[in-house]
């Protein structure tokens, strides 16, 4: 989940305001509003976001192209530990562990999914758009 899905989620669900979470986390509202349009905090900033909220930092990717270490870890049947453990010592293919402040793990969507034996369904994603906007087009309207 990206930093701003997880905060506009958590506002959802909880009935949060921006200034709720501004509240809780000890950040500007700007601050958070520039996370909610996109906007990539560091790693302490997120940090902080995820003990504040009380959200697990395992659930949270950079970017759309990784995967995160609990979504790989419920797909593996494996402990969010096992999966760290095991980018550390190499044995994800094309994962990696970012130690700066804090610690974070890069896990390729698409070398996850083909180290498991799994395709990466994006592509069906997208052929599935492109066929549903064919058949709206091609279907009569009223």
């Amino acid at each position: 989940m990206l930093p701003k899905e997880l905060i506009t989620d958590v506002m959802k669900k909880r009935r949060l305001s921006l200034h709720d979470i501004s509240t809780l986390t000890g950040m500007k509202e700007s601050k958070i509003e520039e996370i909610t349009d996109g906007y990539l905090p560091s790693e302490k900033v997120m940090n902080n976001i995820c003990n504040s909220l009380n959200v697990d930092i395992n659930d949270v990717t950079y970017d759309e192209l990784n995967i995160s270490v609990n979504e790989c870890a419920k797909k593996m049947g494996k402990s969010p530990l096992f999966v760290k453990n095991a980018i550390r010592k190499g044995r994800f293919p094309g994962s990696y562990v970012e130690a700066k402040e804090l610690t974070s793990y890069h896990i390729p969507r698409n070398a996850f999914y083909t180290y498991m034996g799994m395709q990466s369904n994006s592509h069906v994603l997208v052929a599935l758009e492109l066929f549903t906007e064919a058949l709206k087009k091609s279907l009569p309207t009223e």
